[in-house]
């Protein structure tokens, strides 16, 4: 049972971008590309690659979604090939159907990072840049706390006391908020949601219009994200 699960994984999971990529390729034989401007560590050219299964008509439609924080593609891309492997697309009725999205960020994939090559989080890139953009006091409160000019010794060590004051005046949700609900003032912060739509977003809304996703009855989405907890911790425990 072992040796099969680590057989199961071996073929599923991938080391690198483009192991993943060869993989997800030779396994959905029709595949829509769209091509990143962005390049990988090498020079390489980098992809989101889509394969749809099922009913072209089907009204009522699968998501799955790879690498929007880009280094989740290793897990988020494994599910794919895994369901891919499975012959899961064999279980589809006559009126559904599945779209594969792989490595939505290719850049955040194929470098290990998790923002886009502008520098976004790209799950708080999804805003209305023509509208005012979401204001976030308690982040400007921290920035230069959050990410400290050294990493280490006495500036590190005042950064770590002013965060602690603010979770002793505000509370955890506060200071969580602060830190994770987005900002667009910072570019070399965390979460950063950019100065306007980045080229991984408009490639989802190609995708969305290609593949005729609005004039489906239902659209279920899964974005498969991996990496909270400590190394190698499952999501149950």
């Amino acid at each position: 049972m072992r040796d099969a699960i680590l057989q199961d994984v071996s073929e599923s999971f991938s080391d690198t971008y483009f192991e993943a990529r060869q993989k997800f390729l030779e396994l959905a034989k029709s595949v829509k590309s769209y091509k990143s401007p962005a390049r990988g560590p090498g020079g390489e050219k980098l992809f989101t690659d889509v394969a749809w299964f099922g009913n072209p008509d089907a009204r009522h439609v699968g998501v799955l979604v790879s690498a929007t924080h880009g280094v989740e593609g290793y897990c988020g891309s494994a599910g794919q090939v895994d369901w891919m492997r499975g012959g899961n697309a064999s279980s589809l009725g006559p009126d559904q159907a599945m779209l594969l999205i792989r490595a939505l960020n290719p850049y955040g994939f194929a470098w290990n990072r998790r923002v886009t090559e502008e520098g976004c989080d790209l799950n708080r890139n999804f805003v209305d840049f023509s509208q005012p953009l979401p204001i976030n006091p308690g982040y400007d409160d921290l920035a230069d706390h959050l990410v400290p000019a050294l990493i280490s010794g006495p500036v590190f060590e005042a950064s770590e006391r002013a965060i602690d004051k603010f979770r002793k005046n505000n509370g955890e949700v506060a200071f969580q908020t602060a830190r994770k609900a987005g900002q667009y003032s910072y570019p070399h912060g965390v979460f950063f949601g950019g100065f306007g739509p980045s080229h991984s977003r408009w490639t989802l809304e190609s995708i969305s219009d290609d593949f005729s996703l609005k004039s489906r009855d239902q659209v279920v989405i899964v974005d498969a994200h991996t990496g909270l907890g400590p190394f190698g911790r499952r999501a149950s425990d």
